[in-house]
């Protein structure tokens, strides 16, 4: 058997793997000439590294302006490390020296020497930056309101209310610098047409210094900041309207006739100004209330009620007082003496005893047509347990004098009667 020792180089060459292996052998070894050529002071410059500005934890300083300050740095090292390098893979420094207080300075760049840094810096340029300092702080501004062209179309029939903004201060926050330049807050209304309705808007806040220049806050290029954007103003239109005045009785007897008893007010309407929404819930102007067994017309017919409105409706004539006028003409007094005394609504679990057998000095008042003819047997004296503490043993408690069925007449003062009470 004989063997074809012959090798066609050509044909070899021709085939894919040994392509593909040759070009890597090729690719190494290129590689390795290049590491190995002694390029290690490679120069590459890089544009737009930031500079960082490292304030101490101690410090109450804030970076202002010049905190996004960038610069061209010349660098050096492997070309295999630093060939692809861009501003944020080289790091600078701002250098704090002398920066004790807000102010601007002007602070040298310089390389940051941090561990296992594979390149050197060899120029920054430029190779100082401009950085402003400055405290932050915050204040709280009041404000003021600028109300210009409110009117009502009829003054007879509307009125201005007292105008309103809300919130009444804010918060302002940034440089004490630019804070303090602030003097005042306004906000401002312009009114173009008059008014039947209360108006509510929603306006920006003016801030101004002691020049009356504007002061820029929250916009585009401000360093201060509100709490509030907008502020509500409410402009209330009061209705000019009257109210009827209406009198009420306390410690009126049951089935007593209050319509017989004729009085007068020296004010039966009031007028009142007020919002529709306020005049929507109120209807009427109550002047006080009468204790009628305190009204002995015998003594005095006339009564005088200092008048009292809702913080929310305005008296529109000051009207200060409410006189009312009794007709007390034909009235007279009687005392009598009370021994028909009940007792009401004693709770199921008690008894109750009357020690008092007979109430006397009981002022009674009326027309004289019913005094003259009331008698003792006449009067009703009762006690209500419906009105009263329940508690055993003997005390006092209040008592109610009627006149059941006789008309315009009452008792004057305060009785009691005395009880024994126990439990069943």
């Amino acid at each position: 058997m004989k063997l074809n020792l012959n090798f066609n180089l050509s044909e070899f060459s021709k085939r894919p793997s040994v392509t593909i292996a040759f070009s890597i052998i090729c690719s190494v070894v290129l590689w390795f000439v290049i590491t190995s050529s002694g390029e290690t002071d490679w120069k590459k410059t890089v544009h737009d590294v930031p500079v960082e500005i490292n304030l101490p934890s101690t410090s109450d300083l804030n970076v202002v302006e010049g905190e996004d300050a960038t610069v061209t740095a010349e660098i050096s090292g492997m070309r295999y490390n630093i060939g692809n390098f861009h501003g944020e893979d080289v790091r600078l420094q701002a250098s704090l020296t002398g920066v004790t207080k807000p102010g601007t300075y002007t602070l040298r760049v310089e390389a940051v020497n941090e561990e296992g840094r594979k390149y050197e810096v060899l120029s920054i340029t430029p190779s100082t930056i401009e950085v402003t300092f400055d405290r932050e702080v915050e204040r709280d501004i009041p404000l003021e309101l600028e109300l210009t062209g409110a009117e009502v179309p009829d003054e007879e029939a509307f009125q201005l209310g007292e105008a309103t903004i809300s919130p009444t201060m804010v918060t302002i926050q940034g440089p004490e610098t630019q804070v303090n330049r602030i003097a005042r807050g306004v906000v401002r209304a312009a009114l173009t047409e008059p008014l039947s309705a209360t108006e509510k808007l929603d306006l920006p806040i003016v801030f101004l210094d002691s020049d009356g220049n504007t002061v820029p806050v929250g916009t585009e290029g401000s360093l201060v900041t509100c709490n509030y954007e907008t502020v509500r103003v409410e402009i209330p239109v009061l209705r000019i309207v009257e109210l009827p005045t209406t009198l009420s009785f306390i410690n009126v007897p049951t089935d007593f006739p209050l319509e017989e008893l004729e009085y007068t007010l020296s004010n039966d309407y009031i007028t009142v100004a007020a919002t529709a929404e306020t005049l929507s819930r109120y209807y009427e102007v109550p002047i006080g209330y009468v204790d009628l067994s305190q009204l002995d017309l015998t003594v005095n017919s006339s009564l005088t009620f200092k008048l009292q409105l809702p913080d929310a409706i305005r008296n529109y004539n000051n009207i200060e007082n409410v006189v009312v006028e009794f007709n007390s003409e034909g009235f007279e007094a009687k005392t009598l003496s009370v021994r028909n005394i009940v007792i009401r609504n004693v709770p199921p679990d008690y008894d109750a005893q009357l020690l008092t057998r007979s109430i006397n000095n009981v002022r009674m008042i009326g027309p004289s047509e019913i005094i003259d003819g009331l008698k003792s047997t006449d009067l009703v004296a009762e006690i209500d347990f419906a009105d009263q503490e329940v508690q055993t043993g003997q005390y006092e408690v209040s008592v109610q004098i009627y006149a059941p069925n006789k008309g315009l007449v009452w008792a004057i003062g305060e009785y009691t009667a005395v009880v024994s009470v126990q439990e069943k």
